[in-house]
């Protein structure tokens, strides 16, 4: 695994920030972490994030639910809509792992 660029989280533009470790990237030390599968963003967050439609909360990552990246352990989980993404991503710096197919 290789490792993460280590600048303050508060410190990177908000926003999106994709990496491709097939390729080599290194991941960024972004606020928020997101996964996108079928029609949902699954964000994970060391914080809590105020639910509302868009925005479910689903667990907090440990035992059970123990993530594959221990670094998020204790963090909560959330399904987020499309929409609701594009509000996160005005105010918060997202990292997401895009695998090549």
């Amino acid at each position: 695994m290789s490792k993460i660029i280590d600048f303050p989280a508060e410190k990177i533009s908000k926003g999106m920030h994709p990496t491709y470790p097939e390729m080599g990237d290194r991941p960024v030390n972004t606020q928020l972490e997101a996964d996108f599968i079928g029609k949902y963003y699954y964000v994970s967050s060391p914080f809590k994030l105020q639910t509302n439609r868009g925005i479910k909360f689903l667990c907090i990552l440990s035992g059970a639910h123990a993530p594959l990246d221990k670094r998020l352990t204790g963090w909560y989980s959330y399904q987020v809509t499309a929409k609701a993404m594009e509000k996160l991503k005005e105010s918060y710096s997202i990292g997401r792992k895009v695998l090549l197919d």
